[in-house]
């Protein structure tokens, strides 16, 4: 730990002195009543000490040494004063510190990288050179890319059908572009039937193209045609009936049921944590990790272990942060344990819920059965939902 005598003696300078002589002792008395701060006094051999004083108590012990017929040399310079000759010697290292950091701000003040995000291979090539007539390009500086940035996103949807929305982004030295792709629609079917996608009870019927081949109260199962997609019109000219494939549509609703299942065992095994810790510091730089400390000692077998950390510094991206995480360990022992009957219909009835939820079906039309199968308990949830049970096919040969 750092003290306040530490930080005094390292802004005024300290020296570190060998001494030798016969009356080493009878000097360490008369440095010490004379006021001076001493501190690492060391014993390196018989009649020699080393010792470490500030640099303005150095001068006031000449005096004293010549009295205990004594030498003094000075082995080690140390503290501010010394560090700021020492600094003020070299001028070539601080002209290159300003250049340096002249530099590091004038790269700072362009883009120097270009990142694309959403094309790839020949469409990026195009981008970037259409991105370079316009005048974003490697060098170009930031003020003036914030003073086009709206115009070149404009021009450059111009020459980019490509693509359905373009944006220009600014981070450190790195422009990113970001585009959204233009997707095209898949081609429409050549003839297409409605067949249906649940069982079900048809409850509601309307056909916009095609031909029915069901009504309202017919019972379907999954898969069965409801509107074809083959229409028979007459040729005017020569009075046959003439198929064509047409995309068949409409709406088909259907009063369908399904079954929902929640299986809890009666028996669980549990872990019970103790209550002795082991825990461990570490300090990860960028992809380094260093160890700081542990306490206690690490469990054998079953374990729970919990991770925390914290961020001191975050960069660009994961690897440039640097964090200190505490890892926690403790030993743990499993417990079999006999579950509640309400216990084991409350977890039941949530996992029934969550699949209701997921369905969309609201449990006012259902029924519930239970039933135990050795050490498990079912629950068993039939449910009423009125849906739509069109879905589209491919034309088949399936009639008429």
């Amino acid at each position: 730990m750092v003290n306040l005598a530490q930080v005094v003696s390292f802004l005024t300078g300290y020296v570190e002195v060998l001494v030798r002589g016969a009356q080493l002792e009878k000097l360490l008395n008369l440095l010490t009543n004379s006021g001076l701060y001493l501190w690492d006094v060391k014993h390196l051999a018989n009649g020699v000490i080393q010792l470490k004083i500030r640099s303005h108590g150095f001068l006031q012990i000449r005096r004293l040494i010549r009295h205990t017929h004594s030498t003094v040399r000075i082995y080690r310079k140390r503290g501010w004063p010394f560090i700021r000759r020492k600094l003020g010697r070299r001028k070539m290292f601080w002209i290159g510190a300003v250049a340096f950091m002249a530099l590091l701000f004038y790269l700072s003040s362009r883009v120097l990288f270009i990142k694309v995000d959403g094309f790839a291979g020949g469409e990026r090539k195009l981008l970037l050179t259409n991105l370079s007539e316009l005048g974003l390009k490697p060098g170009m500086t930031r003020r003036d890319l914030y003073a086009k940035k709206n115009l070149i996103e404009r021009e450059i949807m111009i020459h980019t059908p490509g693509a359905v929305w373009l944006g220009i982004t600014v981070q450190g030295v790195v422009a990113e572009v970001k585009v959204v792709k233009r997707k095209t629609a898949p081609a429409p079917l050549l003839g297409c039937d409605i067949i249906a996608g649940h069982d079900g009870v048809i409850s509601k019927l309307v056909v916009v193209r095609g031909v029915p081949v069901v009504k309202e109260g017919d019972t379907v199962a999954r898969g069965d045609l409801l509107i074809s997609g083959a229409e028979w019109l007459k040729d005017p000219e020569t009075d046959n009936l003439v198929k064509y494939d047409v995309n068949a549509s409409g709406i088909v609703e259907a009063k369908t049921w399904y079954d929902l299942e929640a299986i809890e065992p009666k028996i669980v095994w549990r872990p019970v944590v103790k209550t002795d810790r082991h825990i461990g510091y570490k300090l990860r730089w960028g992809r380094k990790l260093w160890s700081i400390g542990v306490i206690g000692q690490k469990p054998f077998g079953n374990y729970y272990w919990v991770r925390w950390h914290r961020h001191l510094y975050q960069g660009r991206n994961l690897f440039d942060s640097v964090e200190i995480i505490k890892d926690t360990w403790q030993a743990v022992n499993w417990s079999r344990m006999v579950r509640s009957r309400r216990e084991i219909e409350d977890a039941a009835r949530a996992e029934i819920d969550s699949k209701l939820k997921v369905l969309n079906i609201s449990r006012n039309s259902s029924s519930l059965t239970w039933s135990e199968e050795g050490n498990f308990v079912k629950l068993t949830l039939t449910c009423e939902k009125q849906e739509d049970i069109a879905m589209i096919s491919p034309r088949m040969e399936r009639g008429p």
